[in-house]
């Protein structure tokens, strides 16, 4: 096996080693004994890191298990593209305290068996942006992993996958509560600095016992990008618990968070030059934010003093309000259509009115009733399904006491 060493080592009994491992360690440090990680590999970008490393780790070897689904591997400032059988570019061999953006064209398993780092190496950090690994096989709560330095200053945002911290005005606040193994992790700095990870003590805990982020709604999917901001919204007007806030670009959704009462840190993601990622935002574009009930389906935007689009940055907004009061009934284009197996189907209520929004087949028989219930004027997004009905044409009914709208869709299987 490519990623293992020889067993060869001193006999288990003698007194000149107590720690014994396939990796050919022979003395009595605990944290170099052989390990493999497990890492679990998503399609598009993933933010990783490899704690765990054999003697021979080039980006042919650490990869071969995946080749079919890997596409690319980057740091902050090199890549490794796989195509056709062969890899190019300028990263030729991994780093265990370097981050990466692993991209996947579909989900996969990467098992990774070598000698771990040592926990208390120190990362040289440069003023800006840098991307490092993670040393421990251990989750770590932010502030005990960052130990003195997050008070210090020199340290003020990090960004992990699709989650940020940010020191605000001197309390750490964001959706990134652990560092977490394998994972890879962008420090925003002020100054050059010197940074050893914590092990945190009592606050070190297994892999599954952190707060995961919230799934997004159904339909309110997006893809990660290697590219990504953050927007700390810290008043919304009339948005209540467990609401969602959705970012688009001309459209496109990039970006989603769950309301929980503090102020909340907006993904938003940018064009990485993947078609995963296209229409996301560049850099100057200006993101739009909605407001989504996901107890009612109602979708609402939201205007306020909103900065433009930059990678690896942070922006504070203070205040967002709700601007568009319908003057008009309407059922917007269904998306996507044609579709399977499921679409977003969004109308806009002028006044506050009973709502029957239906699903009809082409003969005229109602396949699903979607929506039945007296609503307040207003945007709202409702998602139907149609796992369970066969392709073909359907049609969509919106319904009040006065008005009738119709729109065609088109479910292929």
């Amino acid at each position: 096996d490519t990623l293992t060493w020889d067993n060869s080592c001193v006999e288990p009994d003698s007194d000149d080693a107590d720690t014994i491992d396939n990796c050919g360690t022979c003395d009595d440090i605990d944290w170099n004994d052989c390990d493999t990680a497990v890492i679990s590999l998503h399609d598009n970008a993933n933010l990783s890191s490899f704690y765990t490393l054999p003697e021979d780790s080039s980006v042919e070897n650490i990869f071969s298990p995946v080749l079919s689904n890997i596409l690319a591997v980057a740091t902050g400032t090199s890549a490794a593209l796989y195509d056709e059988g062969s890899w190019s570019g300028t990263l030729t061999d991994l780093d265990q305290t370097s981050g990466y953006w692993v991209v996947m064209s579909g989900d996969d398993e990467l098992s990774v068996l070598g000698t771990p780092i040592d926990p208390e190496t120190s990362y040289s950090l440069s003023e800006g942006t840098n991307l490092i690994g993670y040393p421990l096989n251990v989750n770590t709560e932010v502030l005990a992993g960052l130990g003195s330095q997050a008070d210090a200053g020199n340290i003020y945002a990090i960004f992990g996958e699709g989650i940020s911290a940010y020191n605000y005005g001197g309390l750490w606040i964001g959706s990134l509560q652990y560092f977490t193994p394998n994972s890879g992790y962008w420090f925003l700095t002020n100054n050059d600095t010197e940074f050893v990870y914590q092990t945190g003590g009592e606050l070190a805990r297994t892999a599954n016992d952190y707060v995961e982020v919230p799934k997004t709604p159904d339909n309110f999917d997006y893809n990660q990008s290697k590219k990504q901001s953050f927007y700390y919204i810290e008043n919304i007007e009339d948005i209540q618990y467990n609401d969602w806030i959705l970012a688009y670009n001309n459209g496109v959704l990039v970006g989603a968070r769950k309301y929980n009462g503090t102020i909340i840190d907006v993904p938003v993601m940018g064009d990485d030059n993947s078609t995963f990622t296209a229409g996301y935002c560049e850099s100057g574009d200006i993101p739009e934010f909605k407001l989504y009930r996901a107890s009612t389906g109602m979708l609402n935007d939201l205007s306020g003093d909103i900065s433009s689009w930059a990678s690896n940055s942070i922006d504070i907004v203070d205040n967002l309000y709700s601007t568009n009061i319908p003057t008009e009934i309407s059922l917007n284009p269904a998306y996507p259509n044609p579709f399977n197996p499921s679409t977003n189907l969004s109308y806009n209520v002028p006044n506050d009115s009973h709502i029957t929004l239906s699903v009809y087949d082409i003969n005229g028989r109602m396949v699903e009733n979607l929506v039945d219930s007296y609503q307040e004027s207003g945007s709202y997004n409702t998602v139907w399904n149609a796992s369970n009905v066969s392709s073909g044409v359907y049609f969509v009914r919106l319904s009040t006491s006065s008005e009738m709208l119709t729109q065609k869709i088109m479910l292929i299987k």
